[in-house]
This record gives structure tokens, sequence and C-alpha cells, in this order.
């Protein structure tokens, strides 16, 4: 499996396709604008984009979802208590930060531990609340990848000043739900450069004691 990244401009979110050479299928993680340059990248590949999975309901994660499913024919996924802020612009936040209404109704709904299959690859959902009520990551077991959103990012976490946001709970999440997994596993952030969990276990200033 392979990523691609694409850092998705004002607010330089990540946006990830992820992507198996053998079955050219795809999944894109947080389509947060800038669609067309995903979806160039998937038609230069020549790759079929079988699901859009979002991390979280905040706009600047899933403004070029509504774009990309247009186009693919792919479903709009994402956790079941994260359907209110993906419906509502204001506590989603769009109108403040990207300065119009922007709302969107996922094809479908996970719940902690459901897992998400493409080409050769398995994303298991770990329901990761704090940043938001409905956050997620996407763990691949095989790849040693997780893909981590608002809740973790290299030496640091998500804000939880936000909607739904709450920081005991973050706090466990974090510590709890993704410092068990192994210290190899590489965490791609919503924003940020990539770290590892056994880093950030060690390391991080929110951690550290």
């Amino acid at each position: 499996m392979k990523i691609e990244t694409f850092v998705i401009e004002p607010i330089q979110e990540n946006c990830y396709v992820y992507y198996d050479d053998e079955s050219r299928e795809c999944v894109a993680i947080d389509p947060g604008g800038e669609e067309h340059r995903v979806a160039d990248f998937i038609d230069r590949k020549n790759l079929t984009l079988k699901a859009i999975l979002l991390t979280h309901g905040h706009f600047d994660h899933f403004m070029g979802a509504e774009a990309l499913r247009d186009k693919f024919d792919a479903p709009v996924i994402a956790f079941a208590a994260e359907a209110e802020m993906l419906a509502d612009s204001a506590k989603n936040y769009s109108y403040v930060g990207a300065g119009r209404s922007f709302k969107i109704v996922p094809d479908k709904l996970l719940n902690d531990g459901d897992e998400i299959e493409f080409g050769g690859g398995v994303l298991k959902t770990i329901h990761t609340p704090g940043h938001s009520k409905g956050g997620v990551c996407y763990y691949s077991e095989k790849d040693k990848t997780l893909f981590s959103g608002d809740t973790l990012f290299a030496l640091s976490i998500g804000r939880t000043d936000l909607y739904g946001g709450d920081g005991s709970a973050l706090f466990n999440s974090v510590k709890n739900r993704l410092f068990v997994l192994p210290g190899d596993v590489t965490a791609y952030p919503g924003h940020g450069e990539p770290t590892t969990i056994g880093f950030e276990s060690t390391n991080n200033p929110f951690f550290r004691r």
C-alpha cells in the first residue's frame, strides 16, 4: 500500500490517498478542498476510488468530499456521532472558517471497530472522541499505519475548544486507544508531518511526566 499526501490550503490540512498498486483501488481520507488535485492524481494513477473516509466533521476535512463523491460515485463514510456536525454549518465552522456553508450527509455511518476493506488493505475504525464527539482514527495493522486526523499530531494533540470538544476525553483517547498500538506504527495526522506512536508516547509534551 502507498500513501499520497495533499496539503490543502488555506489551513494546511492533510488529505491522503491510500492506495494499492496491484488492485488499483484506493480511499481518500479527509478531502478538505482542492479536490481537483486529488481527482487528477486518482485519474493519472488509474485508480478506483472505493470510499471517502472522514476522521471528523470540521469543515477543513470534508469540503472536497461531495465533489469527489459526484465524480467517482464513491460513498462518503464517517462515524455515526459525527453526522450532526457534518449537517450543521455552524457546528462544523464552515461559515467562520470558509465564509460559506458546507454540509454533507454521509452515505455510511461507522461504529467503533468497523473495518473498511479495499484492494489488499483493511482499515479499522478507532473511535477517539475529544477533538469532536465522533472523531476517529483509521488503522492498518498490516501496514502499521494510522490516519490520526486531529486527534494526534507530531508533538501535539487536537484542540478541544470547538463544538463537541472534551479535553479529558481526548487525553484518554490518545493514551488508552492510540498509545497501546505498536511503537513502530506511523501516524499520519490531519495537519503537519507524520510521526510514530513510539515517539509520541515518549516525547509528546501533553503526556510527559
